[in-house]
């Protein structure tokens, strides 16, 4: 089933990164994907200006607000990786400026939704992976070419969200979804500031609504942010309803690898 453009609440927009700088798409693709400025200097972290404390601070309200009364979906918010969120930003070349810099530098991930969905930020013990490394050997090949797509968040039956960096398609800087129950790449036609405030805000519930199944919240919250559920006979093919088939626990790098495949 084709999932068709985000239906993203108005009160979101104005709400949600109130007094933070909107990024041209192709600033957008320039912060998120390039891996050097253009002239073959690569960026800085840049915490000087502390910009990214402010956008935090706007991020981490959000968080915090939507938990409490505007959101139906649970949002856990992981500690810091403070070991490896530098070495995280300086790989992806992403400036701590926008939100998914802020994201990085200032949590562990996000969990949303009883951990049905990860947001990839600097790493933590229950979402053993950063973006950077995620990405490494996948995207990213140490060659300082910018990657195809950036993989950004993924949900736990192997369904992946990236930013677009020109392999996915013509719509350069928008976020991609690779779905599980036809292994293609649906454009979403949002940036990923946009698709973040879906994330913590949007009907999930209508989104997934092929996808999931009684009681998926309990065996959801058994998977650890390294895993994914593997449901055989595959989403892709014709059978009984999703509950009546076998799931099985597996590495998510598994899964990716068997539907999305990677490398050079």
């Amino acid at each position: 089933m084709f999932r068709s453009r985000l239906a993203l609440p108005e009160e979101s927009a104005n709400c949600f990164f109130v007094g933070t700088p909107i990024l041209e798409r192709s600033d957008r693709v320039d912060n998120f994907l390039c891996g050097h400025d253009g002239g073959g200097v690569v960026r800085n972290i840049d915490i000087e200006s502390r910009v990214h404390l402010y956008i935090w601070i706007i991020c981490r309200r959000a968080v915090i607000s939507l938990t409490n009364c505007e959101c139906e979906n649970p949002v856990e918010v992981l500690p810091i990786n403070t070991a490896d969120r530098d070495s995280a930003l300086l790989a992806l070349q992403v400036t701590t400026r926008s939100p998914m810099g802020a994201i990085v530098y200032e949590t562990g991930g996000l969990l949303i939704d009883h951990g049905w969905l990860r947001i990839l930020g600097s790493g933590h013990a229950r979402l053993p992976r950063s973006i950077a490394s995620w990405n490494q050997g996948r995207t990213m090949f140490g060659d300082e070419e910018p990657p195809g797509y950036l993989l950004v968040a993924d949900d736990v039956v192997g369904g992946f969200f990236a930013i677009n960096g020109g392999q996915l398609g013509p719509e350069l800087g928008s976020v991609f979804y690779f779905a599980p129950d036809n292994l293609q790449w649906e454009c979403l036609d949002r940036s990923y500031s946009e698709v973040l405030i879906w994330w913590l805000q949007g009907n999930l519930a209508d989104y997934y609504e092929t996808l999931r199944w009684p009681g998926w919240e309990a065996e959801t919250a058994t998977i650890g942010g390294d895993q994914a559920i593997s449901i055989f006979p595959f989403l892709t093919t014709k059978g009984p309803p999703i509950e009546q088939r076998h799931h099985g626990v597996v590495p998510i790098s598994e899964l990716f690898a068997l539907t999305v495949g990677g490398g050079k």
